[in-house]
């Protein structure tokens, strides 16, 4: 009879369980948080009442819960935030090659000489057609 080991479908999706079944992350983002939730709902709770206490302690919540547990594709979320912000927010740097106008007019795509957006795989198999001449 072999023996059995069990092995995780991606290795570097395993995190080592601290503590109350969390990792390492998960365990310093509770910590973090918990004080910080008790701090919005005493002040929600005093200045506005119950209910507004709550909605304190939902928005609170919210950056801890995402700061430990979210991993959108597979990275942390800090590191996620960031491409984000490069991505959508950032400077936007665009490279035009020039095209022959003459050459396009008649083929009744793209009239006008505008240069069309390059697909991926055209432009993989461009530079690899410059490089090879």
């Amino acid at each position: 009879m072999a023996l059995e080991v069990k092995v995780f479908k991606e290795i570097k999706e395993y995190r080592a369980k601290v503590l109350f079944g969390m990792s390492w992350r998960q365990f310093f983002t509770t910590i973090v948080t918990i004080p910080l939730i008790a701090g919005a709902y005493f002040l929600a709770f005093v200045t506005a009442g119950e209910n507004t206490g709550i909605l304190a302690v939902m928005l609170v919540s919210i950056p801890g819960f995402a700061f430990g547990w979210l991993r959108p594709m597979g990275i942390d979320f800090e590191k996620y935030v960031g491409f984000w912000w490069r991505h959508f927010l950032g400077t936007k740097h665009y490279t035009y090659r020039g095209i022959d106008p003459l050459a396009v007019v008649g083929r009744g795509e793209n009239n006008g000489g505008e240069a069309k957006e390059e697909t991926r795989r055209s432009r993989k198999t461009r530079i690899a057609f410059e490089q090879a001449n």
